[in-house]
Parts: C-alpha cells; structure tokens; sequence
C-alpha cells in the first residue's frame, strides 16, 4: 500500500469518526426519512400538495479548507477530552460551522439532499430540499420535498429526545400522519439505539442550544 493510498485511508477513518459523532448535533434532519415511510397513503395527492418540480436554493455557507480542517480538529480534541473527563468547559459550535460542516455532502448525509440548519434558543429550525426519486415512486419523480421543520432538542439519561414543534412544505402544515412518525416510540428507539449516537451521548452531560450556537458540556470525571 503506498503513502497515498494509506494517507487517504486514514482521511476515511478520521472522517467516519468526527461526523459519526457529528451525528448526533445533527439528527433531526434524518428524521426526514420518516416522511418517506408514511407516504404509502394517497400518493399523488401528497406529491401534488407538497412536493415541488424544482429545488428549494439553499444558502450556502462558504468554509475554506483550512477553516474545515481546524474546526474538524477542535471536535477531534473535545471529543478527546470527553473521553479522558478532561474538559474545562462547554463546547460551542456556531450555526455557521454547523452548516458549513454537513453542506460538504458528507456521503451518510448525501441522500437528505440540500439543508440549512438555523439555531435559536431550545430549538433547531432546518430548511430542506430533499430529492424524492429515491422513494422508487413514479409520483415522486423528479421532485422535491421543500420545507421547513423546527425542533427542540435535549439529552435525557443519555438519550436523545426530540419535539417536533411544526413542519411546514410550500406553507402548509405537514399531515398529522406523517409527522407522527417522529413522535413515535420505535423512531426514537431506532435513533438511540444507533451506536455513533450512543458513543456521543455516553460522553455528554448536557447539551443547550441557544441564539446562533448550541454548547456541548461533557460528563465531569467522577470520583
């Protein structure tokens, strides 16, 4: 194996590690899929009431790779001094580091499609434009979901929960069958039993989102 080869290798797992971990500040928008398991229902109505032939732009937030690359290993370190209870305070990332992060189309987000992540106090507001021709479904192809969903967070006993507080495509409320399956028990199980969840959350005491940031506070080290 030459050094390249091994160089990217190792790229790889270093990614896999930090948006793995990543996953869990950003979760929420793979709750989308949900959306894609309640619509067996009406399946022309849904895709004429609230899907769209074209994309939704996106803002797109601008992030050189050397910015990348440092604030990749800012988490690395929290996620290191997590591990050994050695960190001093909370950890902040902002809305715009959030954003510039998953807008790299990392390849376990690239299916969700084009999102802005938006941070104001106890709650997430994502802006999303989702593909649908991956629902294998004539009456969603070459369309997209467009919308907005707005959700509170928190970490309880080491597990995530989550609010939906309103979802809304092309300015109409989502249907109550469709946004129940975020409410759902089993939905909430299958995200907390997701080991790269669980890792993440086995090292937090809290988390709190606030205006244009969210603080990560790691578990203090118990004697």
């Amino acid at each position: 194996m030459d050094q390249t080869e091994t160089t990217i290798r190792s790229k790889r797992r270093k990614g896999c590690v930090f948006y793995g971990c990543l996953s869990l500040l950003v979760l929420f928008v793979v709750g989308l899929l949900a959306v894609y398991i309640g619509a067996q229902i009406g399946l022309r109505k849904l895709a004429a009431n609230y899907t769209s032939k074209t994309p939704l732009e996106i803002p797109k937030v601008v992030q050189t790779s050397s910015d990348l690359a440092a604030l990749e290993e800012r988490i690395l370190n929290f996620i290191k001094s997590a591990d050994q209870r050695a960190a001093s305070g909370p950890f902040e990332l902002s809305a715009k580091e959030l954003n510039g992060l998953v807008q790299t189309k990392q390849p376990a987000l690239e299916a969700l499609g084009n999102f802005a992540i938006e941070l104001a106090p106890s709650e997430v507001r994502a802006q999303m434009s989702i593909p649908l021709d991956s629902l294998g479904r004539s009456a969603f192809k070459g369309r997209f979901l467009n919308g907005e969903i707005i959700l509170g967070i928190a970490l309880t006993n080491d597990a995530l929960n989550f609010e939906v507080k309103s979802f809304t495509v092309k300015g109409k409320p989502l249907p109550a069958i469709l946004v129940a399956q975020f409410q759902s028990k089993a939905f909430l199980a299958s995200v907390n039993d997701n080991p790269e969840v669980q890792k993440l959350a086995s090292r937090l005491e809290k988390i709190e989102i606030k205006e244009g940031s969210v603080l990560l506070w790691s578990k203090p080290f118990s004697r």
